[in-house]
């Protein structure tokens, strides 16, 4: 159940709202430039006045509804979107996660286990994202995962270890944790859809014919804070995905009865 809610919001979604967003930029846009010029007449605000994208995706799903494949067009566009939500995925994977996330703000898998000052950038605009846990508990942590893997001097593996422990052991608290997967999934993806459709709008501006007003550009703003807005949420659910998965770790440890069958005495 987890993997077909991943596809469907973190894949699916996403790629139908890139289309979305290309049908209000132009549609809304040519609304907005007509009730500009036209504010005296908007009674002659009707289909024929402006040529709506809208009306050509309704043309696609309909064009063979007479026929015994009138669901054809529809599975297309799910084929479609579903494709281009993996494009978006891999975009945001690469940028928003890799290069954003592992260079200036960290993962919060290594960051909850680090203690140390930061960089005051880290403070004041990603305070919630990059904080690690209080000393008390860190050292509490430490102890159990010591006592259970030993050793370890790579933080990136402590992410990867209590995740197979939490599946392994605790299937309640592991749904949980591929929950605030399918989340910060989602929000990672449709963040990466406002900004790509944003930027790559903007790149093809010299090199099309397409309109673009300052009405346009009005709602590629909206587009961008938008995105902003999701990147933010992506973060606070990453953050509390581990947050809970280290948790449910320490937990589970730390009961006597699921200690007693994690490693039973020989």
């Amino acid at each position: 159940s987890s993997t077909i809610m991943y596809d469907i919001f973190g894949y699916l979604l996403p790629g139908f709202f890139f289309i979305c967003l290309f049908i209000i930029d132009f549609d809304f846009g040519a609304i907005l430039t007509f009730y500009t010029e036209h504010k005296d007449s908007l009674a002659e605000l009707k289909h024929g006045v402006i040529h709506y994208k809208m009306s050509y995706l309704f043309q696609f799903l309909t064009w063979n509804s007479a026929s015994d494949f009138k669901f054809t067009t529809l599975f297309m566009l799910v084929l479609f979107c579903y494709l281009l939500g993996h494009i978006i995925a891999a975009i945001s994977s690469q940028v928003l996660e890799k290069w954003l996330n592992k260079n200036p703000l960290g993962f919060p898998s290594e960051n909850l286990l680090t203690e140390g000052k930061r960089h005051w950038f880290k403070r004041w605009f990603f305070n919630g994202y990059t904080k690690s846990f209080d000393s008390q508990f860190l050292a509490l942590f430490n102890e159990e995962f010591k006592k259970r893997f030993g050793v370890i001097d790579d933080k990136k593996s402590y992410f990867w270890l209590c995740f197979g422990e939490v599946a392994k052991h605790h299937p309640v608290a592991f749904n949980r944790v591929m929950h605030f997967l399918s989340l910060y999934g989602f929000s990672r993806n449709v963040s990466a859809c406002f900004f790509v459709y944003t930027i790559s709008r903007i790149i093809l501006i010299p090199f099309t014919h397409l309109q673009f007003s300052r009405n346009n550009a009005f709602i590629l703003v909206i587009y961008f804070i938008i995105g902003l807005i999701m990147y933010k949420n992506y973060l606070k659910l990453y953050y509390r995905q581990c947050v809970e998965l280290y948790y449910h770790f320490y937990t589970m440890r730390t009961d006597k009865s699921t200690e007693k069958a994690t490693n039973p005495v020989v």
